[in-house]
């Protein structure tokens, strides 16, 4: 991968193939991963609502958590659906890329922060999604 000029690579914790804080113009700190599991790891309807709990935000139905999906493909990973997640009341949101591949694994890259701040990183999000590879 590429990482943005203003974000910093660090420890990656437990399930996590790699973490980095990233900044906004506030120098405010989001945190940023990318995780692989084997399998859909419980499908989407259960991660979107467990990331909508995170943020305090309530479950929805497999249906509208689709609507509200972005569909995209990444050149190097494939195709992905991008959840954009917003909690307005407590100011925290999170950007989800869930991509699946040919190993049957699931590839999660997450950002989670203060809901401007997220809005504002989202190209450099897109960027770092587009920039990821893996060798076989």
């Amino acid at each position: 991968w590429a990482t943005p000029k203003n974000w910093i690579e660090k420890a990656p914790g437990e399930m996590r193939l790699a973490s980095f804080n990233a900044f906004d113009s506030n120098n405010k700190t989001i945190d940023v991963s990318i995780s692989i599991f084997p399998g859909d790891v419980g499908g989407i309807e259960n991660n979107v609502n467990r990331w909508r709990r995170q943020i305090e935000l309530p479950a929805q139905s497999l249906e509208n958590i689709l609507i509200e999906a972005e569909q995209k493909t990444f050149p190097l990973l494939g195709d992905a659906l991008i959840f954009m997640l917003n909690n307005d009341k407590i100011s925290k949101g999170m950007i989800v890329a869930m991509i699946p591949n040919q190993k049957n694994q699931t590839i999660f890259i997450k950002m989670i922060g203060n809901s401007n701040s997220i809005i504002e990183l989202k190209d450099e999000f897109d960027l770092f999604c587009q920039s990821i590879y893996w060798n076989n």
